[in-house]
C-alpha cells in the first residue's frame, strides 16, 4: 500500500476542482445548449424536465462556466499564475506539431 509519503501530488486540489467543474458546466451546456438551439435535439430537452429548466439550467451553468477559472484564481493565485504560464509557452515543437498534425490527420506522410 502507498504512503502518503511516498504519494506523489500531481495536481493541486483547486487544479482538481478547475478540471471537473468546467467538465461538469461543459457538458450541461453542451446538452442544454442543443436542445434548446437544435430543433432535430429538441427531445433532449425532456432529459432536463422541459424548455424552461433546460434554459434555466444553461444559464446557471454559463455563469458557473466563468466563475471557476475565477474561484480559482483568487483561491491558489500562484497555482493560477503557473498554469498560465504552461498553457501559454509555446516552444519549436508545439509549432511543429501545429504544422504537422492537420497533414497526418487528413491522411498525408508526415516525418
Amino acid at each position: 500500500m502507498v504512503t502518503s509519503k511516498e504519494r506523489v501530488l500531481r495536481f493541486s486540489g483547486s487544479a482538481r476542482f478547475a478540471h471537473w467543474g468546467h467538465t461538469v458546466t461543459f457538458l450541461l451546456l453542451l446538452f442544454t445548449g442543443l436542445a434548446l438551439f437544435t430543433p432535430k435535439l429538441g427531445f433532449l430537452a425532456s432529459a432536463f424536465y422541459g424548455y424552461a429548466t433546460a434554459s434555466l439550467i444553461h444559464k446557471y451553468m454559463a455563469v458557473l462556466y466563468t466563475v471557476i477559472p475565477l474561484a480559482c484564481l483568487i483561491a491558489n493565485p500562484k497555482g493560477f499564475v503557473e498554469w498560465w504560464k504552461d498553457v501559454f509557452n509555446f516552444t519549436k515543437d508545439d509549432f511543429k506539431f501545429l504544422i504537422s498534425f492537420p497533414l497526418e490527420f487528413f491522411g498525408f506522410p508526415v516525418k
